[in-house]
């Protein structure tokens, strides 16, 4: 039920970044400020197979290669993923990338990493973000 390969990342310039990535030992999740490095022993979570199977769901609604760039913005915003999961596959890096499909992929990652330490996810971590 788990994905060959789940990656995704998000840098915001001169803000934060986060990554999160499947591995066998659990899902890496990492959500820091530009200035701090990768940590040698991040966050692992351990999601359940309801959990995984929603994400899976979702990820088959969205259109990945329909995510496209606003390359007219120039703020510093970049998204990369990798997802082989059966016939889901997708591998981008798309700068300052807008659009009902990237909303929607940001909404399943989000969701499926709601934890006590992200209650509302790892796109949305911080109080003071909520627009």
């Amino acid at each position: 039920m788990t994905p060959d390969k789940l990656f995704y990342r998000e840098d915001h310039y001169m803000s934060r970044w986060l990554e999160l990535e499947w591995k066998p030992a659990g899902l890496r999740v990492e959500v820091e400020s530009q200035c701090i490095l990768p940590l040698a022993d991040p966050e692992l979570v351990f999601p359940t197979l309801a959990a995984w199977g929603e994400l899976k769901n979702a990820l088959s609604g969205i259109k990945l290669g329909a995510i496209r760039s606003d390359r007219d913005v120039m703020d510093g915003f970049q998204a990369a993923w990798e997802i082989r999961w059966g016939a889901i596959k997708s591998k981008r890096t798309v700068i300052n990338p807008r659009g009902e499909a990237f909303e929607g992929l940001r909404a399943a990652i989000s969701t499926f990493t709601v934890s006590d330490d992200y209650p509302r996810g790892v796109i949305y971590p911080f109080d003071d973000e909520i627009e």
